[in-house]
């Protein structure tokens, strides 16, 4: 599932209106993804003339044993991490600790 926006209408913004958080959707049983620390990302295996792959996101244990199927995925590690490169990626490395830049 792609990453979705949850809307919290509650919460006060200078418009008066709520504001809005990206939320991870686990792509087995369609539940939000709470803490990063318990749920991985899986890269799908190359389709021939395509660059770049899907992604997976799923919680560990009985999610991720109801996703991997004999074909497997071609990289899975965990969400912490695809969090991280992604901040690095977008040049948003100066919001982390030192030791998380690169």
């Amino acid at each position: 599932m792609p990453i979705r926006l949850a809307s919290h209408p509650d919460t006060p913004t200078p418009l008066g209106k709520g504001t809005v958080s990206p939320v991870f959707l686990c792509d087995a049983c369609a539940k939000p993804i709470e803490d990063a620390r318990h749920a991985l990302y899986l890269m799908q295996r190359d389709a021939p003339g395509r660059p770049y792959s899907e992604i997976v996101y799923c919680h560990k244990g009985p999610c991720f044993e109801t996703l991997n199927s004999p074909d497997g995925f071609a990289y899975a590690d965990d969400l912490t991490d695809f969090a991280i490169t992604l901040l690095n990626r977008a040049h948003l490395s100066h919001i982390l600790s030192p030791e998380y830049r690169f």
